[in-house]
């Protein structure tokens, strides 16, 4: 009986996936990513990238687009919405997280532990 319903299942999945019964062709599936860490599923992203962990590995960290704008994700905290991030860097000790963020009005900020820096019209590039 249980292989029975396997393949019920599989036909089924099959049917739906295809064109068999349309008359039209298939919609548009968005492609969404997500990430898994410690079996949790950190998902709702349409693209990741720039995964990261601090020096002693407490933390895993990524940047993450979510509709046309990015956002730095630290364990499952969301930073607020950029026009684009870059670079999430830890500090040696593994204690602060910085990153480079483009605002609304075009002027760039170092955000560390979620806290803004003054504005710059430009940052290329930081260290610790």
């Amino acid at each position: 009986m249980k292989k029975f319903f396997s393949l019920l299942l599989v036909v089924l999945l099959f049917l739906s996936s295809s064109n068999v019964f349309a008359s039209s062709p298939r919609p548009y599936y968005k492609r969404v990513e997500f990430i898994v860490k410690d079996l949790k599923v950190l998902d709702g992203y349409d693209e990741t990238f720039n995964p990261v962990y601090s020096p002693d590995w407490e933390w895993f960290t990524f940047i993450a687009k979510k509709d046309n704008k990015y956002i730095v994700v630290r364990d499952w905290t969301e930073s607020e919405k950029y026009n684009y991030t870059i670079n999430p860097t830890y500090s040696p000790d593994g204690r602060n997280l910085s990153f480079v963020a483009q605002k609304e009005n075009r002027t760039s900020v170092v955000v560390t532990n979620w806290e803004e820096s003054k504005e710059y019209d430009q940052i290329h590039n930081f260290i610790y």
